[in-house]
């Protein structure tokens, strides 16, 4: 419930901006790994695009900032992007998507570790791109999950060039596991920070779900996952069947 709310009223957020004729609604997704950032950053654009397809806005789209280089949504593992979705998002991270993203960075591996500035610099690039051309269209930013050290900082330039008007910190029941509380990022007049309970890996809120050195987490193989998602995704670039067995001919 918590979530859907959350979501609604980002969806209000964005039927007022149109109906006003206002800068649109920028909603930011913060939270530790496995929290469901993605999940809830899906739901907020899902809502949003319904809310204002019924509001009679033509051709409505929501510019999608994924700023999760890990799993991100409509790229392979490695790039953050910029993204304008006209349709519902259903499926997890690695589902086929039929979008392509209107500007793409590549930060050179799947987390921002290896090189946080350069991970700063294309995330930042990329809100300001969506600035200066975004048109009307609401914004949904979603973020990786490290929250601490130098992936905070990154985090942090992030929001800082969007400026996002809401964020949303989902809250895991292991308290090392969160952000900082308050707005850390340095918000600016008018940011609206929520907190809301992450979900586990049965859905149940307030969980947790293993530590990545824990054997037991289903996310262990995490990095295989990673590379493997290159592999559907370079097939679908040379415009060949993305699960064919056996080379491309």
């Amino acid at each position: 419930p918590a979530w859907r709310a959350a979501a609604a009223a980002f969806a209000e957020a964005a039927v007022a901006a149109h109906a006003n004729s206002s800068p649109p609604p920028r909603l930011a997704v913060v939270g530790p790994k496995r929290a469901g950032k993605s999940s809830l950053a899906r739901l907020a654009a899902n809502t949003a695009l319904a809310a204002l397809a019924d509001a009679g806005v033509p051709h409505p789209t929501i510019a999608w900032l994924d700023g999760d280089c890990g799993q991100p949504e409509f790229t392979a593992p490695g790039l953050v992007s910029l993204t304008r979705v006209a349709a519902p998002l259903f499926g997890g991270p690695g589902a086929a998507r039929e979008t392509r993203p209107v500007r793409s960075h590549a930060v050179g591996a799947p987390s921002p570790a290896p090189a946080p500035d350069r991970y700063a610099a294309c995330v930042r690039s990329l809100a300001t791109w969506h600035a200066e051309n975004g048109g009307r269209a609401p914004l949904v930013i979603n973020t990786h999950g490290w929250v601490a050290g130098a992936g905070l900082a990154a985090t942090s330039a992030l929001l800082a060039a969007a400026a996002p008007t809401h964020v949303l910190t989902l809250m895991s029941a292991t308290p090392r596991r969160n952000a900082p509380a308050g707005a850390w990022w340095g918000a600016g007049e008018g940011v609206v920070a929520g907190e809301l309970p992450a979900l586990d890996a049965g859905g149940r809120a307030g969980g947790d779900v293993g530590a990545p050195d824990d054997p037991t987490s289903p996310c262990t193989a995490s990095l295989d996952v990673k590379a493997g998602a290159w592999l559907p995704w370079a097939r679908a670039a040379a415009g060949c069947p993305p699960w064919a067995a056996g080379p491309p001919t």
